[in-house]
């Protein structure tokens, strides 16, 4: 099977939309983090085996270049070395007992390097192979994404997981001995009007008072982007489907983004677009800066159903409706897949080195459920026998017959 690059300038909108949207939605819990990322490589394996209007879906969320864009990708975010390290990696886990379209197989591991694994997918076993994998993949950030094992064992067929794992040292370090216990002000919704004044807590402040860095700004928010170290080698130049040239090296940069005035941090998320950040990026210069930025540690776990569906993507979830028929089939049913779940866990470490972060998102294909046969009809609305009787005996204690309810 041939993908053409997609020879678009634009061709990447799709993932930054489809980012800032699926953000968005999630934005009302406390400390999200989400990796855009790991859930569109995850879905677009998904993608890969659907057909008909679950497939026009998948392409109208995810972009008509997804997997062209995937494979890129998996290219783009591979970068080990002593300064950044940066990989990604995907995995589908297939029931014993559900045939595999062997076109969609070859497809994810030739596009997105998948690994395949043949398994009783509901057993303890597999959920610690699946556990071990996601942990190798994620240097141990996420050790543990399952708890039990996938369920329920007579529909489960098929899993589909994603990690992306990032360490990176910062360009310039903060310094240990800058830091010091500071108040983190939260958010205006805890303004205290009685006290006047918002309440606080005690947090490791991070401090730079001569940042030489790049700031920018729009009407409504501000920030600055801090870069992190490259890796140096001989041939780093590497072609990008996105514009069909050479780049000769990543830059990887933690942006750092405040309200302007009186706006509530989640007011700037929710006009967050791909427009908006590309305006504040292009008028971004180099400024002095008395930089502070908080140590912290941030763990996120989501379901991303209902924020997909509102974004439509949500014939893939309905049973009735699901169109994955070139994904493969039920060996005894026959019976194709609907997606069932897709969680996404999350973490995130910054500190006076860098920045440290992994994701794993999972999808389950779960069997659309089996016609039940239409019900026998058996309507007692004429006369009928009945009996008492001792079944273990097989002894009728009464007999009769109803003729006529109403004597």
């Amino acid at each position: 099977m041939t993908f053409l690059k997609p020879n678009l300038h634009k061709s990447y909108e799709s993932i930054q939309k489809f980012g800032y949207d699926l953000f968005r939605y999630n934005i009302q819990d406390k400390n999200p983090i989400l990796s855009p990322i790991s859930a569109y490589l995850t879905l677009v394996m998904a993608g890969c085996g659907a057909d008909g209007t679950t497939k026009a879906q998948f392409l109208n969320v995810l972009g008509n270049d997804m997997m062209a864009l995937s494979a890129d990708m998996m290219n783009l975010f591979s970068d080990e070395g002593v300064c950044l390290n940066l990989s990604t990696a995907n995995s589908t886990w297939i029931d014993q007992q559900f045939t595999v379209n062997a076109v969609w197989k070859d497809t994810i591991k030739s596009l997105m390097g998948a690994d395949i694994f043949c398994a009783d997918i509901t057993s303890c076993e597999t959920m610690d192979n699946i556990n071990n994998w996601i942990s190798t993949k994620t240097n141990g950030l996420i050790d543990q994404m399952l708890t039990e094992p996938l369920g329920p064992k007579d529909r489960i067929r098929l899993a589909l997981f994603n990690t992306i794992y990032f360490k990176g040292r910062w360009e310039n370090p903060f310094r240990p001995f800058n830091t010091h216990k500071e108040a983190f002000y939260l958010s205006q919704n805890g303004y205290d009007k009685n006290l006047f004044k918002r309440h606080s807590i005690q947090v490791d402040m991070m401090q730079d008072k001569t940042a030489q860095i790049e700031y920018m700004s729009n009407d409504f928010a501000e920030g600055v982007i801090l870069y992190y170290q490259i890796n140096q080698k001989k041939d780093s130049a590497f072609e990008c489907y996105n514009c069909n040239r050479k780049h000769d090296n990543k830059k990887l940069g933690f942006i750092a983004i405040k309200p302007k005035k009186n706006n509530l941090i989640k007011d700037v998320c929710s006009r967050l677009n791909g427009h908006a950040i590309h305006e504040m990026l292009s008028n971004k210069k180099w400024e002095l800066v008395d930089l502070k930025l908080p140590k912290f540690k941030s763990t996120f776990d989501i379901n991303l159903v209902e924020s997909l569906t509102k974004m439509g993507l949500n014939e893939c979830f309905d049973e009735n409706r699901a169109n994955f028929s070139l994904m493969g089939k039920d060996t005894k049913t026959e019976m194709t897949l609907y997606v069932s779940l897709v969680m996404q866990n999350a973490v995130l470490t910054v500190d006076e080195e860098g920045t440290e972060a992994a994701a794993a998102t999972e999808l389950l294909g779960c069997l659309r459920g089996i016609m039940p046969k239409p019900p026998k009809k058996m309507y007692f609305n004429e006369p009928f026998l009945y009996m008492i009787m001792d079944i273990d005996r097989e002894l009728p204690l009464f007999i009769g017959i109803l003729d006529n309810p109403e004597i």
